[in-house]
């Protein structure tokens, strides 16, 4: 909940002029369970290059960037942590979406996730087994895949300050 509280504070008023920022709000919006949002966010960091959003794509690609869509999809909308002692996935496939999927190399292991509205699948292309969670249920994953049924995610109000919406000024150097 304080995650989410300071999403709600902080995202209006992030100016978004770094070729870093929609990738990692993205992330964060699908965390807290703002859907509408974390696709939002998505969409400007695919098109920062693309659209050349930031008018400096003649310089060249944003390579950390495109890493940050990356990121987006797997630590976003499949919800992956890697900290702890087992990969955890608590997935927000966007309502537009009918699947995503990808590979992860991880703890030595060749993982191939896919994403649908109403499940995750997991299954390990090389390696051997590995224990994962998702929304705290610990799974042992091999190489026959392994189809988790998602509940769907309620999306919570946005947080309502007592001082209204917050604002942000830029300062004035003369």
């Amino acid at each position: 909940d304080e995650k989410r509280r300071a999403f709600d504070f902080y995202d209006p008023i992030t100016t978004g002029d770094s070729t870093l920022s929609a990738c990692v709000q993205g992330i964060m919006a699908a965390e807290v369970g703002h859907p509408e949002a974390a696709l939002e966010h998505f969409t400007n960091a695919v098109f920062i290059d693309l659209d050349d959003t930031h008018g400096n794509t003649i310089d060249g690609v944003h390579i950390a960037s495109t890493g940050g869509v990356w990121s987006s999809l797997v630590c976003g909308f499949a919800g992956l942590r890697d900290q702890g002692p087992m990969p955890f996935f608590d997935p927000r496939l966007p309502a537009e979406w009918e699947a995503l999927s990808f590979h992860l190399k991880i703890q030595g292991r060749l993982l191939l996730v896919e994403l649908d509205a109403g499940a995750l699948t997991l299954s390990v292309r090389g390696g051997g087994s590995l224990d994962v969670d998702v929304r705290g249920q610990v799974l042992s994953v091999g190489a026959e895949p392994v189809r988790i049924a998602l509940d769907p995610v309620e999306v919570p109000e946005r947080t309502v300050f007592p001082s209204g919406p917050p604002t942000a000024s830029l300062p004035i150097v003369r």
